[in-house]
């Protein structure tokens, strides 16, 4: 169960970083206003649904933790899920800032 939790951040962090360095610059021509644009909406998008998921996982993994009861496998669990989800949280965060640096740089 944990190759799962550290699969999923790890696509977590690589797709919401992978539209980090799309900024127009002049060396690159082929980029046009308009589709930077796009790639920029597009990762809002897509930061907001992986935040939105990460947090449904906070709440996931503190219902598990809490009626986990004498079952320790299971606050296991629970905490483990609320730990992958605070790492997810914090590379989408860490993504968003990383986006806003680089568009700000290059404008």
């Amino acid at each position: 169960m944990n190759k799962k939790y550290l699969i999923a951040t790890c696509f977590t962090f690589l797709f919401a970083s992978g539209f980090c360095f799309a900024s127009q610059t002049d060396a690159v021509t082929f980029w046009t206003g308009d589709f930077v644009e796009m790639l920029g909406k597009l990762q809002d998008k897509l930061l907001t649904v992986l935040g939105a998921i990460c947090i449904l996982m906070l709440i996931i993994g503190g219902g598990m933790y809490m009626t986990a009861k004498d079952d320790a496998g299971q606050a296991k669990n629970g905490m483990l899920t609320i730990k992958v989800a605070l790492i997810g949280l914090a590379l989408i965060m860490a993504a968003a800032m990383l986006y806003k640096f680089v568009t700000e740089l290059g404008a």
